[in-house]
């Protein structure tokens, strides 16, 4: 997801011309939520290091952070894209709940957006949030499926439905609320 925030970045370098000053004026409800649900996700992504008691715990606490996050999410719907980032939010939720905590994550997709070291430590038994999807996979169609990588995407990595709603809901949220208002008269 940090490169998520990478891009929209990005994007906003590219509309120069927007009144990105807008965005800081957006109110946003339970901004606090939002924040401890980042916080834990990256917390997450160090525990596995920490201690094996801790790593059995990663996908609960991974979990949790998206449940927080959606939350948050649906406390702002009122703002201009929040209803897709919350429909990609859900998305990831929902996988994750179904699977014991974990993100499926495809091997091939892996392999094809030159990742196969993941795909190996995944068949070893798991990588952070992370789970090989497999037969068994609940709802596998939500699971990190989609291999993005250059030319396309500027780092190699692979992503969900529901990251791509969440990407989509940001650009939506960036470009529509800081758009030049037409002028009165």
């Amino acid at each position: 997801m940090i490169s998520v925030v990478i891009f929209v970045f990005g994007l906003l370098y590219l509309m120069r011309n927007h009144d990105l000053d807008r965005l800081l004026g957006l109110r946003i409800k339970l901004w606090w939520l939002i924040l401890l649900s980042a916080a834990l996700q990256v917390a997450t992504e160090h525990l596995s290091s920490l201690s094996p008691a801790l790593a059995e715990r990663d996908g609960a606490l991974y979990l949790l952070s998206h449940i927080l996050l959606l939350i948050g999410v649906l406390a702002n719907r009122h703002i201009v894209g929040f209803m897709v980032i919350a429909a990609g939010v859900f998305a990831n939720a929902l996988v994750m709940a179904l699977n014991g905590g974990f993100m499926p994550v495809s091997l091939e997709a892996l392999e094809e957006a030159g990742l196969g070291d993941r795909a190996a430590l995944l068949v070893a038994g798991g990588y952070l949030e992370h789970a090989a999807l497999d037969a068994s996979t609940r709802l596998p169609f939500l699971g990190d499926i989609i291999p993005l990588g250059p030319p396309l995407w500027f780092r190699a990595e692979v992503v969900s439905v529901g990251d791509v709603l969440v990407i989509l809901g940001l650009v939506l949220t960036v470009f529509l609320e800081t758009r030049p208002r037409p002028a009165r008269g």
